[in-house]
């Protein structure tokens, strides 16, 4: 993943409120489609990598890699 684009990923999986990708779009003045781009490369690169047994460990998986994400942006 590209430094640049954590903060974006962040935003969009993990923020308290969902955000839209116009939002996004707008705050990091980046056309919406190539944000649209960005969070599919990401969703593909996690289904290639990671599928989990249950739900728990999803959610394990989710907390591990938002806190990484934090730590790398």
């Amino acid at each position: 993943i590209d430094k640049n684009d954590v903060q974006i990923i962040n935003e969009y999986f993990f923020s308290k409120e969902p955000i839209s990708l116009t939002k996004l779009s707008l705050v990091h003045k980046v056309p919406k489609s190539t944000i649209h781009y960005k969070i599919n490369q990401f969703k593909n690169l996690l289904r290639s990598k990671f599928s989990p047994n249950n739900d728990a460990e999803g959610i394990q998986f989710l907390e591990i890699l938002h806190e990484k994400l934090d730590e790398y942006e």
